[in-house]
C-alpha cells in the first residue's frame, strides 16, 4: 500500500509498503534485499501496525502494542557514501527523529549517544542540554578520581527514552552500498511493561493525547529525506557535527558513568564523539578517553 507523503520537491519517488504486522521492518527490508526479483527500491519505506520480534541497537528487544507506534525501516542507497562515513548515517537519522518530534509536539527531544532519543518527563522542562539521567548502579570498584560519585542524583533532569534507531548496512569495497534505517517511535503507546515504565516514554503521555499516527509516519518520512538530502548528499560533515552535537544528550556536563570493561564508576564528561563515531569523554582535565557502543554505560 503506497504511503502519501508531504513532500517538497523530493529527489526521487518515494515507495512505502504497509504491513498489518512483521516480524521486524528491518528483516523485512533484509529479506527484500536478498531477493533477486523483489529488490526494494531507493528511498522505500516498509512500515508495519506491530512488530512481533523488533530489535533494538546490540540485540535489545522492543516492545509495542498494535497500531499505537511508529515503526519504519527507509531502505537508502548512498551515492559515494565512504565507509570510514558510516557514523553519519546514525547522526542524520538520529537528528531526523528529533525534528520530527518537535514538528509534532514541539518538544525538543535529546540524542543519547549513540543514537537513543529522549525527551524530558512531564514534570520537568523538555530544554536542550539538561544534566542526564542518573542511576543507582552499584559497582565493585568506585574510580578513585570519581570522589563526586553520586553528585547527578542530587541534581538530574528525569530523561526516558521516545525512540530507538536500528541501523544496518552493507559495504562495497570502500564505499556504502546500502543502509536500512529502523526507528521505532512511542506513539500512543499507553501500556509500557513493568521493567519499562520508568524508562521509556511516548508522544501521548508527553501531550497528554492522542496523535494522529498517519500524520506522524508522513512527518517522520519527509523529514528523514529532508536531513538525508541536506547532509549526505554530498556529505555535509560539518554542520552534520555541529547539529549533532547541539542536541546530544549531557555534552559538557558532569555525569556518572560505568567502564564496562574494568566494572569501574566515574565522574566524567562528554567532550565530542568523533568522525568514526566514538564517544569522547574527560576524565580528569585534559585526560580524554575514546568509547564504543557497550563499552560504556550511562548512570
Amino acid at each position: 500500500m503506497a504511503l502519501s507523503l508531504d513532500l517538497n520537491n523530493p529527489k526521487e519517488p518515494i515507495v512505502a509498503q504497509r504491513f498489518v504486522e512483521l516480524d521486524s521492518t528491518n528483516t523485512e527490508a533484509l529479506r527484500q534485499l536478498r531477493s533477486a526479483d523483489n529488490r526494494p527500491a531507493q528511498r522505500s519505506f516498509i512500515i508495519s501496525g506491530h512488530q512481533t520480534a523488533g530489535r533494538g541497537q546490540a540485540g535489545n528487544g522492543w516492545h509495542d502494542t498494535p497500531g499505537n507506534n511508529l515503526l519504519s525501516t527507509l531502505v537508502y542507497y548512498p551515492q559515494q557514501l565512504r565507509a570510514a562515513d558510516l557514523f553519519a548515517i546514525t547522526q542524520v537519522s538520529s537528528l531526523a527523529v528529533v525534528e520530527t518530534v518537535k514538528i509534532l509536539t514541539g518538544i525538543d527531544a535529546l540524542i543519547k549517544w549513540p543514537n537513543d532519543i529522549l525527551a524530558a518527563l512531564p514534570d520537568r522542562p523538555n530544554k536542550v542540554q539538561q544534566t542526564g539521567n542518573p542511576g543507582g548502579y552499584q559497582s565493585s570498584s568506585v574510580d578513585n578520581e570519581s570522589d563526586q560519585i553520586g553528585f547527578a542524583a542530587k541534581r538530574g533532569s528525569q530523561y526516558a527514552k521516545l525512540c530507538g534507531l536500528l541501523i544496518q548496512n552493507s559495504l562495497f569495497g570502500k564505499n556504502v552500498q546500502w543502509t536500512i534505517i529502523g526507528a521505532g517511535l512511542n506513539v500512543n503507546e499507553n501500556n509500557f511493561p513493568v521493567e519499562l515504565e520508568k524508562s521509556a516514554i511516548s508522544l501521548r503521555k508527553l501531550v497528554g493525547h492522542e496523535l494522529d499516527l498517519s500524520t506522524c509516519e508522513a512527518t517522520y518520512a519527509a523529514t528523514l529525506l529532508a536531513k538525508i538530502d541536506q547532509y549526505l548528499t554530498p556529505l555535509n560533515r560539518i554542520g552534520l557535527q555541529r547539529d549533532y552535537l547541539a542536541r546530544l544528550h549531557r555534552l559538557h556536563e558532569k555525569s556518572n558513568y560505568l567502564n564496562v570493561a574494568t566494572d569501574t564508576v566515574f565522574v566524567g564528561t562528554i567532550r565530542d564523539v568523533d568522525s568514526s563515531g566514538q564517544l569522547v569523554v574527560e576524565h580528569r582535565v585534559g585526560r580524554l578517553q575514546r568509547y564504543g557502543l557497550k563499552e560504556i554505560r550511562f548512570l
